[in-house]
């Protein structure tokens, strides 16, 4: 019989909020390790003879999958922001050298500055099309061309 009426707790099968707890904190030691034996013992340190089949199938556990998934949706937004405001001061960087440089007339660096900024923003990409109908993947791709000269 379970400890608890709260509906939540029932939902992923835990029967108090301890438990609930030392499965967050479990999450939280498997994701710093990426190991759910030694994160089993670091929870439950008084049953070190079998952490390894216990971790395991803690780590299985449904409120413990939901949590880590939760984890790392909360990362990877938190990672997304970072990378766009890295992408935006490239991208600054890359406008001011070029301005820079097409106004003193030192078209080679302009030019190059200009190469990289079609690279940031991904102008060299392959375009890609989804098909739901089979669930094809077309991607069409456009090979930038070499700076070779003609006739070799």
């Amino acid at each position: 019989m379970p400890k608890t009426d709260d509906k939540i707790l029932l939902k992923w099968g835990l029967n108090s909020l301890s438990q609930k707890h030392k499965y967050e904190r479990f999450a939280l030691e498997y994701l710093k390790t990426g190991n759910a034996t030694k994160a089993y013992k670091k929870v439950y340190p008084n049953n070190k003879t079998s952490a390894r089949k216990y971790g395991f199938l803690t780590l299985r556990h449904p409120y413990v999958v939901h949590f880590i998934q939760k984890k790392n949706k909360q990362l990877e937004e938190k990672m997304d922001k970072e990378i766009i405001m890295n992408r935006k001061r490239i991208l600054k960087e890359l406008e001011d050298i070029l301005k820079a440089t097409k106004d003193s007339k030192k078209y080679a660096q302009a030019l190059k500055a200009l190469d990289q900024l079609a690279r940031v923003v991904g102008a060299y990409a392959p375009e890609k099309v989804e098909v739901d109908e089979n669930k094809v993947i077309t991607i069409n791709y456009i090979k930038p061309e070499d700076d070779q000269e003609d006739g070799k």
